[in-house]
């Protein structure tokens, strides 16, 4: 028997309709007579059509249904899903510079860190303004009568009737306006001090450098006033790590209060410098009146003064807001009738 032949496919026209033919050869055996007989078949198109409608139509229909379904359902689901985050936006847009309070309202798990962060940060933000608002209040305040008092001095050196007049308001006026710059830099160095410093700003310095040149400048201003000073350097090679020239400001204040609030019974003034454990303890003490015990809370206070004074009474609030910046904290002390102020200051 022959191999069968290729099956072939196409359109014909039956009767005047389309019809889709098949046309095959195949060897066969039909009532004794064996041979290659050719077969053709055909179907309307029509009806090949309308089968395939009648079997796709519901399934399209299904298709569609659950697509429509699915689509409605996840409509609803990410509406319902992103309701806390529209709601978390909200309360992000009404934070303003006059609305700097943290969000306290439910929010998903997921944007709980972000969350955190965000209120962790308009915190340090609202502190900051409110610093910046109280050091421009208490600067505009502190330096009203220190301007007022240069003012009447300089009108009263330009209505001077004599030379001699205008000479000794002028020395007047300049003592006047030296005091009103030292009261603004001492202002502006506790702001520096209280604020928190950019990482690029602090380093790793060895503080006995300064406090040999601090020892110096104190001498020298010492010597100038009739008081004994005594430095005793012994920190060795230890480092500190931080901002070296607030460092300085701090040693400086503390001995400049010694000299200014010790009194008239002030005769020595020591600096010393030494490492106990993981610290570096700078000490000032003096021989003046010194401060009592039960006034220690009320010296650290801002533009506190303990008794009349011609001080800014900044300089222990420098002092203390410098050693917290470097981790660390001052000591107040009124033994054997010294006074003195100790930083406390971890070494690295």
């Amino acid at each position: 028997m022959a191999d069968d032949a290729p099956q072939t496919y196409y359109d014909a026209v039956y009767h005047d309709a389309p019809v889709r033919a098949l046309r095959f050869s195949q060897s066969t055996s039909i009532d004794g007579l064996t041979g290659l007989f050719t077969f053709t078949v055909w179907q309307r198109t029509a009806v090949r059509n309308g089968f395939v409608q009648t079997r796709t139509r519901p399934v399209f229909l299904i298709i569609a249904s659950l697509i429509g379904a699915l689509a409605i359902i996840v409509w609803f689901g990410v509406a319902r899903g992103l309701a806390p985050l529209i709601d978390l936006e909200d309360a992000i847009a009404r934070r303003s510079a006059s609305d700097l309070t943290p969000i306290k309202r439910r929010i998903p798990q997921e944007v709980t860190g972000i969350v955190g962060r965000f209120n962790d940060l308009v915190g340090e933000l609202s502190r900051t303004m409110e610093a910046k608002n109280a050091f421009i209040s208490d600067a505009a305040h502190q330096l009203r009568n220190p301007i007022a008092g240069v003012l009447s001095l300089a009108e009263s050196v330009a209505n001077a009737k004599t030379l001699a007049v205008s000479k000794e308001r002028s020395e007047d006026l300049l003592e006047a306006a030296r005091d009103a710059g030292q009261l603004a830099n001492n202002l502006l160095t506790l702001e520096r001090a209280q604020a928190r410093l950019p990482q690029d700003s602090k380093q790793r310095f060895a503080p006995l450098p300064i406090l040999q040149e601090v020892s110096n400048k104190a001498a020298t201003l010492a010597q100038e006033q009739g008081i004994a000073f005594q430095p005793v350097l012994a920190c060795g090679n230890i480092s500190l790590y931080g901002d070296p020239v607030m460092f300085e400001q701090a040693v400086l204040n503390i001995i400049n209060n010694a000299m200014v609030h010790g009194g008239t019974h002030l005769k020595k003034i020591a600096l010393t410098a030494h490492r106990v454990a993981d610290r570096l303890e700078v000490s000032v003490s003096d021989d003046g009146k010194g401060i009592a015990p039960k006034d220690f809370d009320r010296a650290r206070g801002r533009f506190s003064q303990v008794g009349p004074s011609a001080g800014s009474g900044l300089g222990l609030p420098i002092t203390a807001a410098v050693a917290e910046a470097f981790g660390g904290r001052i000591e107040l002390r009124n033994e054997n009738r010294r006074f003195s102020v100790t930083m406390m200051l971890p070494h690295t």
